[in-house]
């Protein structure tokens, strides 16, 4: 069913509600000059203000043409529109006139000073406090809203006894929470909660319906006229039969929106006509085209739901490979560590034969006697050196540039040592220093 106009807006917020009195079609025969009847259908539509009263009645009329003919109508309208073609229309004294092509009218009459059978009054409560529903759009809180009807005195009252009300509202699901509607049915319709409630003929009613909302919206509230045949009196009836009853009218409801959206697209529809056929035409090649496109689309989207899940498992074999990954990364770090203690071991080793080089130099400055002791020992320390560097080079490759001028201090220091006990400086290099040594020693 479609809504007349949508309850949030930025500013100048309207709750509009449609009632469709003659929801099953009313048929007539009108009179044409040939005296033939012609066959006709109608259907009223009422748009309602925020707080349930009138704001404008129109009636579609539609007749069913053997042949070219001019048609007289009756209403009590304020103006009229041919919805079939360019033909004028005529309104005069509530007389309407128009010569009709084809086999099908349709025509749009605007009531004036209409009265319906029922009186509808609709108010609303947010967190306990009355609100008007044009500062309800945008708020959140806890919403109550109350629809009352009753007969109209002026209204006609066969109307009242004979047909029943069906009433919908529609809440977004996302914004309306803790639904409660006494009395009604709430249906879900995908993202929306479809509230119904039925109001048989005769009778009085006031419904109730409350939600938690954040950031309230809501589209119109569609009341639909449905003409329900009942010889017997409600008040005297079994009421445990009565779920039973409620229950089919509940599913004539979906009979009545088909049949409203059919109306409303009949209604676009013929106004389409005004260009002419050809562009009737057009729009059924497009319609066709697009039912194509449609089933594009269905198998595109089954395609992407294929690739989806064949994306699904490539993920998964690559949460895998991460995870592997990060089992070679941990056992990376250990290695790691492991090379950090070696080179820590390496740097002692290098301390400890600098101590026994230079322990060498004392002794072999103190007299040549000790020279071959002093040498020994000079000799164990190179070694333990080169050791050393070595560990400290397979652990610390970031410290060789430091560490190849600090060896170069210690070739500085043993020459200079060498020196002071009248020993010439030996050529020596960080790469022929213990062949050297071993030479001399």
């Amino acid at each position: 069913m479609k809504p007349i106009k949508s309850l949030k807006k930025k500013k100048g917020i309207r709750i509009t509600a449609l009632i469709i009195i003659a929801a099953l079609l009313i048929t007539v025969y009108t009179p044409v000059p040939s005296g033939a009847a012609s066959l006709k259908e109608e259907v009223v539509y009422v748009r309602l203000n925020n707080d349930g009263s009138v704001n404008q009645v129109y009636v579609v009329n539609s007749f069913e043409l053997g042949e070219n003919n001019t048609i007289i109508d009756y209403g009590n309208y304020a103006y009229v529109k041919n919805l079939t073609d360019n033909n004028e229309i005529r309104l005069e004294s509530g007389k309407v006139t128009v010569d009709a092509q084809g086999n099908q009218l349709y025509y749009e009459g605007f009531l004036m000073n209409p009265q319906l059978p029922w009186e509808i009054s609709i108010s609303y409560m947010l967190d306990g406090k009355e609100i008007s529903p044009n500062d309800i759009a945008g708020k959140s809180g806890r919403l109550f809203i109350e629809i009352e009807t009753d007969a109209n005195p002026l209204g006609n009252k066969d109307f009242f006894d004979s047909y029943a009300l069906q009433l919908s509202l529609t809440l977004n699901s996302s914004i309306c929470k803790n639904i409660s509607a006494p009395g009604g049915t709430v249906a879900t319709a995908g993202g929306n909660k479809q509230i119904s409630y039925v109001v048989l003929p005769g009778k009085a009613s006031r419904l109730e319906l409350s939600a938690d909302v954040k950031d309230f919206e809501m589209p119109a509230i569609t009341i639909g006229g449905v003409r329900l045949n009942m010889d017997f009196t409600i008040d005297n009836y079994d009421l445990s039969e009565l779920e039973e009853l409620t229950d089919a009218v509940a599913e004539l409801d979906d009979g009545v929106q088909e049949l409203l959206d059919g109306i409303f697209d009949m209604k676009k529809g013929v106004s389409d006509l005004h260009g002419g056929t050809k562009e009737l035409r057009d729009g059924v090649g497009e319609f066709k085209e697009g039912v194509g496109e449609l089933s594009d689309g269905i198998g595109e989207l089954k395609d992407g739901v294929s690739e989806l899940k064949d994306g699904t498992i490539e993920m998964a074999d690559g949460a895998m490979e991460l995870a592997d990954g990060t089992l070679d990364l941990v056992d990376g770090v250990r290695e790691l560590d492991e090379g950090v203690g070696e080179f820590a071991d390496g740097v002692d080793e290098l301390y400890d034969g600098i101590k026994e080089l230079l322990l060498g130099t004392s002794k072999l400055y103190g007299g040549m006697s000790d020279i071959t002791e002093g040498s020994a020992e000079l000799k164990s320390g190179v070694k333990s050196l080169a050791s050393g560097a070595i560990a400290a080079a397979s652990g610390g490759g970031q410290l060789a540039a430091g560490f190849d001028k600090y060896f170069d201090g210690i070739i500085a220091l043993v020459n200079a040592q060498l020196a002071g006990s009248g020993i010439p400086g030996l050529p020596l290099t960080r790469s022929n220093y213990s062949d050297v040594l071993e030479n001399v020693l």
